[in-house]
């Protein structure tokens, strides 16, 4: 499977909020839905326009002194994504429990989140 060429990227500048251990699902198609789980937590938090983009969101609620790392995303079949990441050592400005992709509506379907080794 090949990575799925796009524009977006990191959404950083957002948090998990207190509390939440899982998401369901890991696709964000809209603000109400993604505020539940997420805030912004610098003024450099980038603006997602929901009506044109998605956001895929991975965590890891206890992965202390840790940071999310993007892997890839990949399109499985026509209607399934996968976007894949791994953690590694971070600083402790750098430790995050999340990771935000923002992806355009083009690239759609069932989104799955998987960690890779």
């Amino acid at each position: 499977i090949d990575n799925v060429p796009f524009d977006g990227g990191e959404a950083k500048g957002y948090e998990l909020k207190s509390g939440v251990k899982e998401l369901h699902p890991p696709k964000f198609g809209s603000s109400k839905a993604f505020n539940q789980y997420f805030k912004s937590a610098s003024a450099d938090a980038p603006e997602i326009d929901f009506n044109s983009e998605y956001v895929i969101a991975a965590i890891k609620p206890d992965a202390k002194g840790k940071k999310l790392v993007f892997n890839g995303v990949n399109e499985a079949s026509g209607d399934r994504v996968l976007m894949s990441f791994y953690t590694e050592d971070a600083e402790a400005s750098e430790a995050s429990t999340s990771l935000l992709i923002i992806v355009p509506d083009s690239i759609d379907g069932h989104v799955d989140v998987k960690e890779v080794m």
